[in-house]
């Protein structure tokens, strides 16, 4: 694939990463916060927009997008609950890990005092 039509994409995904910053920069700082979750998302998939590995006609499409970045934010938002899963998971497995930390001081405890 040519270069420069990813190239293009990346220059067009940063330019509309910049405008949304540049509009939220203006909001209070409460609507701020509640977009913070959209910006966190926008700048990592823009940070991915070449480990992407797209075929040309897939860069081709996102390029006539008036908003690619805005396009592929909205399909994240229909995938997110995958991660809302990995989430709930990782939540699950420290808490399993906590118990265990807990336990063994416990155990620790009890062989210090024993001695």
């Amino acid at each position: 694939m040519s270069m420069s039509l990813l190239n293009r994409l990346q220059q067009k995904v940063n330019g509309e990463l910049d405008q949304f910053m540049q509009e939220l920069a203006e909001k209070e700082p409460r609507e701020i916060l509640n977009h913070a979750y959209e910006l966190a998302i926008k700048c990592q998939l823009t940070a991915r927009i070449d480990s992407a590995f797209m075929e040309r006609n897939q860069v081709k499409g996102l390029l006539e997008q008036e908003h690619p970045l805005q396009y592929i934010y909205d399909q994240w938002e229909q995938d997110a609950e995958v991660v809302s899963d990995l989430l709930v998971d990782t939540v699950y497995a420290a808490g399993q890990q906590a118990e265990r930390a807990m336990w063994q001081k416990a155990s620790r405890k009890r062989m210090g005092e024993e001695r």
